[in-house]
């Protein structure tokens, strides 16, 4: 779906949200706590991009945390005025020190984001899930000052979830499955 990216990197998901060609979903997130919803969709949001990066041998870029059972593609929030694809490909760039293309859109998801207990949703954003191509096919040192010494996500390239995830049928692990199955 690379036509679907202008040259400069810009994406419209409202517009392409009815595109027939790009799978398209729609989900309300309830989050349980006003802190939870604005530490992770603070104000000026517009949404999350999510990049699936395979490198020459077909392997998937993931992070993962073994202990909690999760894995997720590389994203990040994107912010009002920002570019989808610039920040999709910063994220890469800077935590597992690839150079990256970005190839085309595979996903948009429509969500809104609700507080337990509250009647009126607090926003609504969209989720784009981008295809990518790695420059380099290893990932260099992951910058620990960046990830955090107390955190438990870990960078590696997969051709299969690295394990039985906590829960196999939710968004991200739908992601995944866009690039691995």
């Amino acid at each position: 779906m690379t036509e679907t990216i202008l040259a400069n990197g810009t994406i419209n998901p409202e517009r392409l949200f009815d595109d027939e060609g790009i799978d398209t979903a729609e989900r309300t997130y309830t989050h349980g706590n006003e802190e939870h919803y604005r530490n992770r969709h603070g104000a000026g949001t517009v949404g999350r991009v999510i990049v699936g990066i395979t490198d020459a041998g077909g392997r998937l870029l993931l992070l993962t945390d073994p202990e909690e059972g999760h894995a997720l593609l590389p994203n990040d929030t994107v912010g009002s005025g920002e570019h989808w694809t610039t920040v999709a490909r910063k994220w890469v760039e800077g935590q597992a020190g690839i150079d990256v293309t970005i190839d085309g859109i595979e996903r948009l998801r429509r969500v809104e984001h609700a507080i337990e207990g509250e009647e009126t949703p607090r926003s609504h954003v969209y989720h784009v899930v981008l295809s990518g191509s790695a420059v380099s096919t290893e990932p260099g040192e992951v910058p620990l000052d960046e990830l955090g010494t107390d955190n438990p996500w870990e960078l590696g390239w997969y051709d299969q979830l690295p394990y039985e995830v906590e829960d196999p049928e939710s968004d991200p692990i739908d992601d995944i499955r866009l690039f691995l199955d």
